[in-house]
């Protein structure tokens, strides 16, 4: 299973509550359709492209106020965050940091597209100003924390999701990303309790720990245990390649080739460039002894993630 690869656009802020709290900033009483259009919360991916497209033409504009622009730039920025699109999010967040340095939404924003685009190490500063603002907000607390997890500082970021934790007991955020943690220190019973206990409040987070208490059960070398729960979690989205993926693991660690290659045969038909994927096939082939084949999925992972096998070894798997 790959490491925390979720979008953490509404963390911290809930989303329509960052268009609502860019309306004040840029007055948008002011009568200005394309300010107005692109200020309101969008509700379908189309309407998210049309203010998108309202926010480009209000800032096309020569000699609107800063903080007009400011909050355009903003809300633009949160457009593209979620779509994924993290480059031009934080341009936009950049340069509205660069009318007004003191803006939070802005600066929470690029914190999270830091995050989502691989430079945790980045993030982690945006996240300690905006706590230091709201030391009783869990969310920030559990993406400084995934930050740290990114950097594999996992006793920081265990420290955050117990703070989160103690000011939102039922965050099925805090307790899932706490248990990843703790599985890649190697305390997997305690892994293991804390997926458990997330389970019986999460919602809509089911599939994903249910996909990261197969990886721990597997880690911890409980194969058949860790098969049910990526079966369980498999029959909630059957079109996720991460959770044929993360079955494959399961079978890999527990010596079972051929169907943990036929997992990743599964995965890299929804998503051919997974590098995960790749690179879990690639030791499964090795270790049946297609040396060639192996090696070719190998090399296809690291040039896709040159930390691949980083990555993979914190989890036990590797060539022989």
């Amino acid at each position: 299973m790959a490491p925390l690869r979720s979008t953490r656009a509404a963390r911290g802020f809930a989303a329509a509550a960052i268009f609502t709290l860019l309306a004040p900033l840029a007055f948008a009483q002011s009568g200005d359709d394309a300010l107005a259009t692109c200020l309101a919360q969008p509700a379908t991916a189309a309407e998210a492209e049309s203010h998108a497209q309202a926010c480009s033409a209000f800032l096309a504009r020569s000699g609107e106020a800063p903080d007009k622009r400011a909050a355009a730039l903003t809300a633009r920025g949160f457009i593209a965050l979620g779509r994924n699109d993290n480059a031009p999010a934080l341009a936009d967040f950049n340069a509205a940091l660069g009318i007004d340095a003191k803006l939070e939404l802005p600066l929470y924003g690029r914190a999270v597209a830091y995050l989502n685009s691989g430079q945790a190490e980045k993030a982690i500063p945006d996240y300690d100003r905006l706590i230091a603002a709201h030391p009783d907000n869990p969310k920030l607390l559990v993406g400084r924390g995934d930050a740290h997890n990114n950097l594999k500082q996992y006793g920081d970021g265990v420290a955050d999701f117990e703070h989160a934790l103690r000011l939102d007991p039922r965050d099925d955020e805090a307790m899932n990303d706490r248990a990843w943690a703790l599985a890649r220190m190697g305390h997997y019973d305690e892994a293991i309790t804390g997926y458990d206990e997330a389970l019986q409040v999460a919602t809509s987070g089911r599939t994903l720990v249910l996909a990261n208490r197969c990886e721990a059960k597997a880690m911890a070398g409980r194969i058949d245990a860790a098969l049910a729960d990526c079966e369980a979690a498999l029959k909630l989205a059957p079109g996720s390649a991460d959770l044929w993926s993360a079955r494959g693991f399961a079978y890999l660690r527990g010596g079972r080739l051929a169907p943990a290659m036929a997992d990743f045969d599964a995965a890299l038909g929804i998503k051919p460039d997974d590098a995960y994927s790749l690179y879990g096939r690639g030791v499964a082939r090795l270790r049946s002894g297609a040396k060639t084949e192996g090696e070719a999925d190998i090399a296809a992972a690291q040039k896709r993630d040159p930390k691949i096998g980083d990555t993979l070894r914190e989890i036990g798997v590797a060539p022989p």
